[in-house]
């Protein structure tokens, strides 16, 4: 049987965030795929308690989402890749520019500790615009000098989004100056918050003032967010190639690669900000009842990727690491106003995620009693195999993955088969396998494609070949530039994106569900191509015992095409890897002095060294996970926000436009400058990423109709 399924389009769906935001475009799902999205989709439910003395409800349970693919800059959850456990809730900050609640520290013209105000306290109105400040930079008479923006040009003009998720409900808001959330689309839900502006951790003062959430639904239950995620405050700069030690700005040269990490550094004053509120309570207004919800607190480093740029016009590379060092509050246990509770326990420390714990068990005991238990199996990824990682290199190349959860019954003495759960691993070629996390061989969206890079001049890069030995040709091409073509390099591997991805599930009445995926197709400048990720083609469904006397299975097809034949993936844009930066200098203020080597005296400027911009850099590994859980329940949006992150960061990084200044003028002023002509410059300097700046459009790409033609799986 064929039917065909139209998904929401138009100029209305388009605006921004509006209709995914909030649910009003629900997870139209058939079987266990999302239509609109074409992802693999599957809910195990541990609990769906009611309760019958007041409004309250609650619902456990394990999700799984495969996107749009595994992409290499995906973190796992600690239940595993592309799973999520459904429980509590979270409001997860999505950075733009400075903190909303940020208080501004104040701070002399050479205080490098100072930090400017954030959107809620900053004096000057976003509405007109930034100072024209901002596009300037100061310079000095000595080198190497290290500078701030001043706390008045710096201050932020833009809000940043905060994502919410409880109960099953996701959404997205942003904050206004009047002490309330206002919600992107239509709801009757209402948000506001409390504000400490002298919190401590550790110690030392966090720097943001947002200290509790609470939203009310339209029933009138109150959802109270008071547990705190921090995420500290790195100093960021030029390094080794080991990234051991900050060094001093180098000279750049022709055909080097330069490198750039982020470390923990006691010059950052009040080094904390809150990125995520954890819900703690769920109450009802009418009765008083309510649920409580506890956490215990994760101290998490982690390695958290590394960005390449290159700098076309004078030909140099620079590698930038990105860590992560947070403290994240991992759930324990929901207590229920009529004495159920649920207790989620935690087994081995993840080898992929430093700091963090895999969760082993989750219990659900009513008044003392244990009423079930749910054991969950994991194991890691290790390119094309299950297994745990032993050598340095295997734990590289480790992703936690869920391989089997069991169900024991009533006094934990009823124990039922488990699901299994399977997964894409490649195949016996050396480049097809699960790709380590943050690996560097990826397609321009952001999706693992094997062997597919290519150097500047075309050559080969090994799959095997680290990212720390690569040279400034294959770095370049990394960032999609090659020789032959001034456009970015367009290079898919038709299938490499479903590794990682669930291939089967068995179920303990040893029924299987399988998923097929097929390469993802675009149009691109009016052609049809392959574009990033993969899609659900069919689903495989059996009874296991083969009751209806044949062992064919039933199938469903999902064909993702218009009625022309043309793939129906709408929103996919041209890739954009690069960005044009313009500089202006000028020195300032010429003199002359006289030496005895110089008795004739010669010409220098007081005013002729840029200043180094002095770079922070705050990563929330699990904060963003949970963001993009937050925002996949409600549409496929599952990377969005790491790649936003990313792009602020390209914006804000030494490798934007700090390091462009100091490239065109230090050759310059090495030679020095001479009294004779106009000393002013005027320079324009291509950037080229390895990711695709394009990718910060908040709307995924999605697919407007899909036929479904089922299977009836009878015998022939």
């Amino acid at each position: 049987m064929k039917q065909y399924y139209y998904c929401l389009k138009g100029p209305f769906f388009q605006f921004l965030l509006l209709f995914f935001v909030l649910g009003i475009i629900k997870n139209n799902s058939f079987g266990q795929v999302n239509l609109q999205s074409g992802s693999a989709t599957f809910s195990l439910p541990i609990l769906n308690w009611q309760d019958d003395k007041s409004r309250l409800s609650s619902i456990v349970a394990l999700n799984y989402n495969s996107g749009d693919g595994l992409k290499v800059n995906d973190v796992a959850s600690n239940v595993g890749q592309g799973w999520n456990i459904v429980a509590g809730g979270v409001i997860t900050r999505m950075q733009v520019g400075e903190p909303d609640d940020q208080i501004q520290k104040d701070g002399t013209v050479s205080d490098i500790t100072k930090y400017p105000a954030g959107y809620l306290s900053a004096t000057n109105d976003a509405s007109k615009g930034c100072l024209n400040a901002i596009t300037k930079y100061p310079i000095y008479g000595e080198k190497n000098r290290i500078y701030k923006q001043h706390n008045i040009v710096a201050e932020d003009r833009e809000q940043d989004y905060f994502s919410f998720q409880f109960n099953g409900r996701s959404g997205i808001f942003v904050l206004d100056k009047g002490g309330s959330g206002v919600l992107l689309g239509d709801s009757k839900i209402r948000i506001s918050f409390t504000k400490d502006p002298n919190m401590t951790y550790a110690r030392k003062r966090i720097r943001t003032s947002i200290t509790s959430f609470s939203i009310t639904d339209e029933n009138g239950l109150i959802y109270k967010f008071t547990e705190h995620a921090l995420t500290k405050i790195l100093k960021s700069g030029y390094c080794d190639a080991n990234k051991t030690a900050l060094l001093k700005q180098p000279k750049f040269k022709k055909g080097k690669v330069y490198y750039e990490t982020s470390l923990d550094n006691d010059e950052i004053v009040d080094p904390y900000i809150i990125n995520g509120w954890y819900l703690t309570e769920i109450q009802d207004g009418l009765t008083n009842r309510s649920i409580t919800i506890n956490y215990t607190p994760r101290n998490i480093n982690s390695a958290a990727g590394t960005d390449i740029s290159y700098y076309r016009e004078n030909n140099y590379t620079i590698l930038s690491y990105k860590t992560s060092v947070t403290v994240t509050p991992a759930i324990t246990a929901i207590t229920y106003p009529d004495s159920h509770i649920a207790d989620f326990n935690y087994g081995s420390a993840r080898i992929d995620l430093n700091g963090d714990l895999a969760l082993a068990s989750i219990n659900l005991r009513y008044q003392g009693r244990y009423l079930s238990k749910y054991q969950l199996k994991t194991s890691y990824f290790i390119l094309n195999r299950y297994g745990t990682p032993s050598s340095p290199y295997e734990k590289k190349c480790a992703r936690l993955c869920l391989l089997s959860v069991k169900k024991t019954g009533v006094d934990l003495k009823a124990e039922e088969l488990p699901y299994l759960f399977d997964y894409y691993l490649g195949s016996n070629s050396s480049d097809d396998f699960v790709p380590p996390p943050f690996f560097h061989l990826k397609d321009i969206w952001g999706y693992y494609n094997g062997s597919s890079n290519k150097s500047y001049s075309n050559g080969n890069i090994s799959v095997t070949t680290p990212l720390s030995q690569l040279d400034n040709n294959q770095l370049t091409g990394l960032c999609f530039l090659n020789q032959a073509s001034n456009n970015p390099v367009i290079n898919p591997k038709a299938g490499y994106a479903k590794n990682g991805l669930l291939k089967q599930i068995i179920y303990p009445t040893s029924g299987t569900l399988s998923y097929d995926y097929l390469q993802n197709k675009g149009m691109l400048s009016g052609v049809s191509a392959d574009v990033g990720g993969v899609h659900v083609s069919a689903t495989r469904l059996t009874d296991g015992g083969y009751s209806n006397g044949c062992d064919n299975p039933m199938i469903t097809q999902y064909n993702y095409v218009l009625a022309s034949g043309q793939s129906s993936r709408w929103g996919v844009e041209a890739p954009k890897n690069s960005l044009v930066m313009y500089n202006h200098y000028k020195p300032e203020y010429k003199y002359y002095k006289w030496s005895v080597l110089h008795p004739l005296g010669n010409c220098s400027y007081h005013f002729q060294y840029p200043g180094i911009l002095s770079y922070e850099s705050a990563i929330n590994l699990t904060g963003l996970q949970q963001a993009m859980v937050a925002l996949s329940n409600v549409i496929s949006a599952a990377s969005v926000v790491l790649e936003v992150i990313d792009i602020i960061s390209y914006a804000s990084a030494i490798t934007g436009p700090g390091a462009v200044i100091i490239d065109v003028i230090g050759n310059l002023i090495d030679i020095g400058l001479s009294c004779i002509g106009n000393k002013s410059q005027d320079n324009t300097v291509s950037v080229y990423y390895n990711s695709d700046l394009n990718s910060v459009n908040p709307l995924p790409a999605q697919f407007e109709r899909v036929e479904v033609i089922q299977g009836t799986g009878r015998c022939r």
